[in-house]
């Protein structure tokens, strides 16, 4: 659920119903007003009505490839697309270079999933008449859909040729190269199809989108804002927004958008999933449960989602609950480490030091460089006793993270409580290297020192960690530095 929405490609509909007699001035009038009257209908959006008018022309003239072409247009718009094939094919049998036809049959193929079959259309009607430059954007669409975005650039590029002004063209070719990370030549595009046609909120949408991702979030959410101007009704709109505004740390504006999103679709997995973090991040940690709950009940196979809300829980105590969401997450998705890895810790809140070893051993069989595991396990291992295995953890994730002063820290009390007293000075003296402010780290590097008989270096030691405020130090700073 990582990436903004884009609006979907954008298919040039033949929605332009044919009233050219392209050779029919012969045919009977009466085939003619009917044809007429379904045009009419068509325009005031009646397409039930105009389609009972084309199918009276058609049993008039049983061969007027226009009716059966603007029936199936039609019943294109009804979301028949069976229907829609059935006409087309009726058209291109009575005029087999009826280029139009081909782009929509392939167009209600599209719809109906046959991307295959729609491109054997496409490319017909390309052949048929190489200057339709609705079909090469529909054939593009196809081509995007398939995954084949240069050729779909290709094509749109051709469309562009033919028709410089088409906004559809530009609209398309800047999704494929969004698709192909080319996020500047999308928003070049974006801009060709926003001169062309100001109104189409589509295009601010997937030019915020591309803008969020040059890390222009300002101006993303300036043409989310212009679309939703345009269209105040446009959910995707208002969650893009949501998302931009999130990634720039303005948690309360996306939870607003995301409620909009909400209030239009009561079912918006996305919408409740960010909003949970955008509250997790104001420290609203109850309301984030709430929407991760949503979430999971909206759709209970999303992994990532029992992963945040055992971490919300985890973080403020709910240890038996958020090992649950972790298990939940790993009966999901057995091979994700973080999930291991976390219901360990929630394991180790609940004393399961032997469970959490195994989570952590798990993880790290599935990501063998993951620091955090071997230092966790080396904590479990320390409160069970087994300092060898807890040193071996901590060197490990030393080896990975050379930087980590708790690492450096717990290997050195391990190596103190072995009689490694050298080994834990120096230990003591990396972690101090590391965090200058480590008082703790003076006063244990004190104590061995101590037992070392170096007791000018043991008082240097308790008096730095005296002065930046370990008081414990104040004791034997008495005692033993007189």
């Amino acid at each position: 659920m990582g990436n903004n929405f884009s609006m979907g490609k954008m298919k040039s509909l033949l929605i332009i119903f044919l009233c050219l007699f392209l050779g029919f001035i012969c045919q009977g009038q009466t085939a003619v007003e009917f044809f007429d009257r379904g045009i009419a209908k068509d325009d005031l959006g009646d397409h039930k009505g105009a389609i009972v008018e084309y199918s009276k022309a058609i049993g008039i003239n049983p061969s007027y490839s226009a009716a059966y072409y603007n029936r199936g247009l039609s019943k294109g718009k009804l979301n028949d697309f069976y229907g829609a094939i059935r006409d087309f094919d009726q058209a291109i049998e009575i005029n087999p270079n009826f280029a139009e036809a081909y782009t929509n049959r392939g167009i209600a193929k599209d719809e109906l999933d046959d991307t295959e079959g729609a491109m054997v259309d496409y490319n017909i009607a390309v052949k048929v008449n190489p200057r339709l430059g609705v079909a090469f954007v529909n054939r593009g669409t196809a081509q995007d859909r398939l995954g084949n975005y240069q050729k779909a650039i290709a094509d749109y590029d051709t469309a562009i040729e033919i028709d410089k002004k088409d906004a559809i063209a530009y609209f398309n070719r800047g999704l494929a190269k969004y698709k192909l990370e080319d996020y500047k030549g999308a928003l070049l595009d974006y801009n060709n199809a926003i001169e062309i046609n100001p109104l189409l909120p589509q295009a601010y949408i997937n030019r915020g989108n591309a803008k969020d991702k040059l890390n222009d979030r300002i101006g993303s959410i300036a043409d989310f804002d212009k679309a939703i101007e345009i269209n105040p009704n446009l959910a995707v709109a208002y969650y893009n927004r949501g998302r931009s505004k999130y990634g720039y740390n303005d948690f309360k504006g996306a939870i607003i958008d995301f409620d909009k999103v909400i209030e239009n679709n009561s079912n918006s997995e996305e919408a409740f999933y960010y909003r949970g973090l955008a509250k997790y991040r104001l420290a609203d940690y109850k309301g984030a449960i709430l929407d991760y709950t949503k979430t999971i009940e909206i759709n209970p196979k999303l992994e990532l989602v029992y992963i945040e809300r055992g971490t919300v829980k985890y973080e403020i105590g709910e240890y038996k609950s958020a090992l649950e969401d972790f298990s939940k997450s790993i009966e999901i998705n057995a091979e994700n480490g973080q999930s291991y890895y976390n219901r360990g810790l929630a394991k180790d809140k609940l004393s399961d030091f032997k469970g959490a070893i195994l989570d952590y051993t798990k993880a790290l069989e599935i990501n063998p460089n993951f620091a955090f595991s071997y230092y966790n396990r080396g904590v479990a291992k320390e409160k069970l006793n087994d300092y060898n295995g807890a040193i071996l953890d901590y060197t490990k994730s030393l080896a990975i993270n050379p930087d980590d002063e708790k690492a450096l820290f717990n290997r050195g009390v391990i190596k103190y409580k072995i009689d490694d007293l050298k080994g834990a000075i120096l230990d003591y003296t990396k972690a101090i290297e590391i965090n200058t402010n480590l008082s703790v780290a003076y006063f244990n590097r004190g104590i061995a020192k101590l037992y070392l008989e170096d007791i000018v270096g043991a008082c240097l030691d308790w008096r730095k960690a005296s002065n930046l405020g370990f008081t414990n130090a104040d004791e034997l700073i008495k005692e033993y530095c007189k």
